[in-house]
């Protein structure tokens, strides 16, 4: 089975807003597992770090938003 470019950076995505929440610091190359690259291109490549800090920027710039939110403030 293969799989295209940008299911793999969806895949990332994810993974880098679930690393964001168990604590990872923002560091790519440290959290994606070289085996999740293989056979990618240079360029594919630094599309999937970027896909993988996107995810973690997303979840940290939401979870500041919720926590500047006053207290009691309706969902």
């Amino acid at each position: 089975m293969t799989t295209s470019i940008k299911s793999k950076e969806i895949a990332a995505f994810k993974h880098g807003k679930m690393d964001f929440h168990a604590g990872a610091s923002l560091n790519p190359k440290k959290q994606i597992p070289p085996s999740f690259c293989e056979k990618l291109t240079p360029v594919q490549k630094k599309r999937i770090e970027q896909a993988w800090a996107n995810g973690w920027l997303d979840a940290f710039v939401n979870d500041d938003w919720w926590q500047s939110l006053p207290e009691g403030f309706p969902a």
